[in-house]
């Protein structure tokens, strides 16, 4: 009950060859290079909420969408798939805002790492 997740993905190709995002969208995607900023929701699924073209651009709709869950300053773990710059990008957005938090990194594995594909990140975080 006190804690979110968002993800930021920068390739959503397993996803498409799952069933879970159409093909169409998938292709435009990648056209475009947009990257998918996306949230778990109350039944453990992933749902996109947001589109970025860049990284900076998308560590902010991040951080947007981690305060309109209610975060305040919490806890953060952010873990990456081969992006250790994006997750220093994510920590320095945060602490703009919010000073001295408390974060923990990890490199993600197994099925996580898989919908995650390279470059993705997946943050979670404390609300109060």
């Amino acid at each position: 009950n006190h804690t979110k997740l968002v993800a930021v993905l920068y390739s959503i190709e397993n996803l498409v060859k799952n069933g879970r995002v159409s093909r169409i969208a998938g292709m435009a995607a990648g056209l475009l290079n947009l990257h998918m900023i996306g949230r778990a929701t109350e039944v453990g699924t992933i749902e996109s909420f947001a589109k970025a073209r860049n990284k900076k651009k998308g560590a902010a709709l991040a951080l947007e969408e981690m305060e309109r869950e209610g975060y305040h300053g919490g806890k953060v773990v952010i873990g990456n798939c081969g992006n250790p710059v994006g997750s220093e990008m994510i920590k320095e957005t945060i602490k703009a805002k919010y000073g001295d938090v408390e974060f923990e990194f990890l490199d993600l594995g197994g099925l996580c790492s898989y919908y995650a594909e390279k470059n993705g990140l997946m943050i979670g975080y404390e609300i109060n």
